[in-house]
């Protein structure tokens, strides 16, 4: 997922949004901690995704799962009118199927 967004004086490119980060169930299955574990995860505690801090006692799969919130979170930013949205899905940066 490095250097999704670059942009130059006069250019912006973006790579296409994964299919597989839209879907709930791989978030679940492959970025959560395990039931066993015993990591001070802030997404186990409730807090919230956009948090700063960084916990040294976090796990991988914290870690990963912060950095997916991150890339979607900065399409989100880029998308933030229904024109920005039709333009996204004509460029194929997001899939036709997202509503």
């Amino acid at each position: 997922m490095d250097m999704h967004l670059v942009w130059t004086s006069s250019h912006m490119f973006i790579k296409a949004i994964p299919r597989f980060l839209l879907v709930p169930r791989f978030l679940t299955d492959h970025l959560s901690c395990l039931p066993c574990c015993i990591c001070t995860c802030p997404h186990r505690r409730g807090s919230s995704v956009g948090d700063t801090l960084v916990d040294e006692s976090a796990c991988d799969c914290w870690r990963l799962w912060r950095s997916a919130l991150r890339f979607l979170f900065s399409y989100a930013a880029l998308i933030s009118h229904k024109s920005d949205f039709t333009i996204a899905q004509e460029k194929k940066l997001i899939p036709t199927k997202v509503a």
